[in-house]
């Protein structure tokens, strides 16, 4: 017992000692997280690169005076806590994930051990559970009912009915649809092709399927319309 009392103190004190002075090559969290960030930056999408920087943002607020090596279950634990108590469950785990992901690099650039973010799970989102709930064929327009819309949106707003009809026909996201152009659109095969997507205006690849697999064809009087 004195053996084990005294190896504890020791160990006690050799952490206070890296506390008050902290070893050249560590690094805080808000310096590896933006660090982090540069580098992924060339690799991600532009709605990705402004996801990761938003929830990077709120990680460097409660965590970022800590340093990565230092970095415990606890700390993390209690941040998210308070976090969960004044924001959506799918917007803690934003947070949740990207530091899962940065911290896992870190465990391996700073030989870490293991990362705290190990036992750490996501939160559930019952809001996203019961919106998935309530997606079911009750709540799918028959190709009558989508034909009906349509027809009315062409009356009232002309100008968003290629873009709704498109959208509609091919199941595609607005961001693939309104970066469509021209040559897409075989229009003697009766054939769409979904080559790249649009995020604010910033054109990039999309994010399933081969980009040079057409993805829509035989248009003619589907969903009521031509």
């Amino acid at each position: 017992l004195e053996q084990a009392a005294r190896a504890r103190a020791d160990l006690a004190a050799e952490m206070k000692r890296r506390e008050r002075e902290p070893a050249a090559d560590r690094v805080q969290v808000r310096a590896y997280a933006r660090s982090w960030l540069l580098g992924r930056l060339p690799k991600l999408k532009a709605s990705t690169q402004a996801r990761y920087a938003r929830d990077l943002d709120k990680v460097i607020e409660g965590l970022g005076d800590i340093y990565v090596d230092q970095l415990r279950l606890s700390d993390i634990t209690s941040w998210l806590s308070r976090r969960i108590e004044s924001e959506a469950a799918g917007t803690v785990n934003g947070y949740v994930r990207v530091l899962r992901t940065m911290l896992a690099d870190a465990q391996v650039e700073f030989g870490l051990k293991h990362s705290p973010m190990e036992r750490i799970t996501i939160y559930p989102d019952k809001r996203r559970k019961k919106a998935e709930q309530k997606d079911g064929p009750e709540n799918m327009l028959s190709a009558d009912e989508m034909g009906r819309f349509l027809s009315e949106l062409r009356k009232r707003f002309p100008q968003w009915y290629a873009l709704a009809f498109t959208q509609f026909a091919m199941a595609r996201r607005f961001g693939e649809v309104s970066a469509l152009r021209w040559e897409d659109i075989d229009e003697e095969k009766e054939i769409v092709t979904i080559r790249r997507a649009q995020w604010n205006g910033i054109v990039d690849t999309i994010k399933t399927d081969d980009p040079e697999k057409p993805t829509w064809g035989g248009w003619g009087g589907r969903f009521g319309g031509s």
